[in-house]
């Protein structure tokens, strides 16, 4: 900078000592001193607070971070949607897939686990005060999926439980066709210990179950 400038911000580059590959760094001024804030590697990864990304976008895991919209700024108006989507299979391709879409919770160590929080906005008051952020749904590391409900209350190892403070709060199946089907609720049971495959059940085998309980209040 000249006499009486202050350098803002910068774009800078670091080079392998080979000198065959570089990366290119993006800097801003943060209490008085520039600091790297972004990086994109030789390789094309992008990094946000590391200098070291090893995916394709990578933040710095020494924070919480969250990736979101902006609120409308217009008057008076409704949120922008978001919409995450993967890779379409090649245009004119003959029966070829789509790209599937992951989300992951992150890697754990010995006996420790993550999991997959869903969250919506219920409607509050009328009025222009912000509604509150309300978790609906949780899949737990084991697979248990959880509706209305952080902790698992099931007692003989479910994979779903739902649970709800509302008035004959349950679960409808609904079916709408124009023919004799109707909704169905179907109960599988094989001897198989490997999901998906098939061993011939036994007499006596319980094919499934359907248990009424009611809280003795401990």
């Amino acid at each position: 900078a000249t006499p009486g400038q202050i350098t803002a911000g910068a774009i800078g580059g670091t080079l392998a000592g080979d000198g065959n590959n570089g990366d290119l760094a993006f800097y801003t001024r943060n209490t008085g001193t520039l600091t790297e804030y972004m990086r994109i590697t030789s390789s094309g990864l992008v990094g946000l607070g590391t200098v070291s990304p090893s995916n394709d976008l990578s933040f710095s895991g020494q924070a919480v971070r969250k990736i979101w919209l902006e609120r409308h700024t217009t008057a008076n108006t409704t949120g922008s949607n978001l919409t995450i989507q993967a890779g379409g299979a090649t245009a004119g391709a003959t029966d070829k897939n789509g790209g599937a879409l992951i989300l992951q919770s992150a890697l754990s160590t010995g006996t420790g686990t993550s999991y997959i929080s869903f969250e919506t906005v219920p409607a509050g008051s009328t009025g222009t005060a912000d509604n509150v952020i309300t978790e609906r749904m949780r899949i737990l590391g084991s697979g248990v999926v959880l509706i209305n409900y952080t902790s698992a209350l099931g007692r003989l190892g479910q994979r779903l439980e739902l649970s709800s403070t509302a008035i004959e709060g349950g679960i409808a199946i609904n079916n709408f066709q124009a023919n004799s089907s109707a909704a169905i609720i179907d109960f599988n049971k094989s001897r198989n210990t490997t999901i998906g495959s098939h061993t011939v059940v036994q007499n006596n085998d319980a094919l499934g179950n359907i248990i009424f309980r009611g809280s003795d209040g401990t």
